[in-house]
C-alpha cells in the first residue's frame, strides 16, 4: 500500500522525468496481451489503454517495431526517447477494444499472431487451463507434476486465473504431447470438457480483421503457427513453426513478414539462430528491461505494460533498473 502511494505521488509530480532523461538512450518495447471494456484482473481496460497511450505520446516518440528493426539491422541506434508497442497472441479484443484507441492516438503497434489460432484451428493452449478453472465447480485443486504439487483455493476469478498460471508454468516444461495429455487429465479431474475451438472469451481475430489492422496503425507479425514452447521442440518442429507462420502471414497480408515473437519468450542459441536463418529481421523476447545499444536484435527485451498507470510509468521509464543500482 505504501509503495503504491509513493508510485502515485511520483507519477503525479512527474518525478519519473529524471529517470526518463537518464534512460533516454534506452528504448522501452511495451508488451500487451489482453484488453477488456472495464478493469478486469490480468487485462488492460479501454480506459487504462487510453491513459497509457496519452502518456506515451506526451513523453516519448513512439515508433514502429519494424522501423526499430531496420535501424538495428543497419547498425543504427533509435533516436533518444523512443518507445515501441507490441501486442501478443492474436485475440479478438485487440481488434474490438485496442484498435480504435491506437487509431485515436495515431500510435503504431505490432500485433504478433499465432496463425493456426487466427485460422480457427487451435486454442492458445495456455487458455485451456484458464477455461477449465473458470468453468469448474471445484473450490480447490491439488495436482502433481513429476513430484511437484500445485494446490490452490478457487474462490474467485483472480484466484482461478492465478492457479491456471501456476499450472501453465508446469505445463511449459513438457513436450506438446505430454502437455495436452496433462490438460485432458485436468479436464477429467475438474469435470469440464475442453471445446474443440476457443470460446468467445478466448476468441481470435479473423484474417479480415487482421488485414484491416495491418493496413492501419497495427502491423501483423509472426508468433509461430501453434504457439509451442520452442525450446521443447525438435529442430524440424522449430523450423516448421518459423517458416510456416511467416509463409501464411505473407500470403494473407500480401507483404513481407520480418519480425518474430518467441512464445513465452523461451529461446536459446538454437532458436535464435533458427529465427535468423528463416529470414526474419528481428525478434522479441520477454526479458524484462529496456533495450540498450548493442543488444541482439534477435532477442530484444521488452517491459510489461502494467495496467495501473503509476506502475506503467515506472516500467516504461526504466525506474526498476535505476532502483537496482542503489540496492
Amino acid at each position: 500500500m505504501v509503495k503504491d502511494t509513493v508510485l502515485k505521488m511520483l507519477l503525479r509530480t512527474d518525478a519519473f522525468s529524471a529517470v526518463r532523461f537518464l534512460n533516454r538512450a534506452r528504448t522501452p518495447i511495451l508488451m500487451y496481451h489482453r484488453f477488456s471494456e472495464d478493469p478486469t484482473p490480468f487485462t488492460t481496460s479501454r480506459a487504462e489503454l487510453s491513459a497509457h497511450l496519452r502518456y506515451l505520446t506526451g513523453k516519448y516518440n513512439v515508433i514502429g517495431l519494424s522501423e526499430l528493426a531496420r535501424m538495428l539491422s543497419d547498425g543504427e541506434d533509435p533516436p533518444p526517447n523512443s518507445a515501441v508497442v507490441t501486442i501478443d497472441d492474436g485475440y479478438l479484443d485487440a481488434f474490438e477494444i485496442a484498435k480504435p484507441i491506437f487509431d485515436e492516438y495515431g500510435v503504431p503497434a505490432t500485433f504478433f499472431v499465432v496463425t493456426d489460432f487466427v485460422d480457427g484451428k487451435c486454442w492458445i493452449w495456455t487458455d485451456k487451463a484458464r477455461y477449465l478453472l473458470l468453468n469448474c465447480e471445484r473450490e480447490a485443486i491439488d495436482l502433481e507434476f513429476d513430484g511437484r504439487k500445485v494446490t490452490a483455493r478457487l474462490n474467485g476469478r483472480r484466484s482461478r486465473i492465478e492457479a491456471a498460471g501456476r499450472i501453465n508454468a508446469e505445463l511449459k516444461q513438457l513436450t506438446a504431447a505430454a502437455r495436452d495429455e496433462k490438460l485432458e487429465e485436468l479436464a477429467s479431474a475438474v469435470g469440464v470438457s475442453i471445446p474443440d475451438l476457443p470460446t468467445d472469451e478466448f476468441a481470435p481475430v479473423s484474417w479480415k480483421q487482421a488485414r484491416e489492422m495491418d493496413l492501419g496503425n497495427i502491423s501483423i507479425e509472426s508468433h509461430t503457427v501453434t504457439h509451442p514452447i520452442l525450446t521443447n521442440c525438435t529442430d524440424e518442429e522449430v523450423d516448421l513453426e518459423l517458416s510456416g507462420s511467416r509463409a501464411i502471414l505473407e500470403d494473407k497480408l500480401q507483404r513481407s513478414a520480418r519480425i518474430f515473437c518467441y512464445p513465452n519468450g523461451s529461446q536459446g542459441e538454437r532458436e535464435r539462430s533458427a529465427v535468423e536463418r528463416s529470414g526474419y529481421l528481428a525478434a522479441v523476447s520477454t526479458e524484462l528491461r529496456l533495450l540498450a545499444s548493442g543488444d541482439d536484435r534477435f532477442a530484444l527485451p521488452r517491459v510489461d505494460a502494467e495496467s495501473d498507470m503509476s506502475r506503467f510509468a515506472q516500467a516504461v521509464s526504466g525506474f526498476d533498473r535505476f532502483k537496482a543500482t542503489f540496492r
